[in-house]
């Protein structure tokens, strides 16, 4: 935690970190929060085998998203 808050306060001094990327940022954590608690809901009702093959497929479709765009 001390490197992340060493690493922002050199951005800010810097001018790297600028209203839009708070806000980026912020919108971005919101994200993970709700996809943390969607995952605590979801995960115990479903199977290990059906947790590792939906990984899987979306591993898959990302990769080839990737190679295609």
């Amino acid at each position: 935690m001390f490197g992340n808050t060493q690493r922002t306060l050199i951005y800010w001094h810097e001018g790297l970190l600028t209203a839009d990327s708070l806000g980026l940022g912020l919108a971005m954590g919101l994200a993970m929060i709700g996809g943390v608690y969607a995952g605590r809901l979801i995960l115990p009702r479903i199977s290990r085998e059906r947790f590792v093959h939906l990984v899987l497929a979306m591993l898959v479709l990302f990769g080839v998203k990737f190679l295609i765009f």
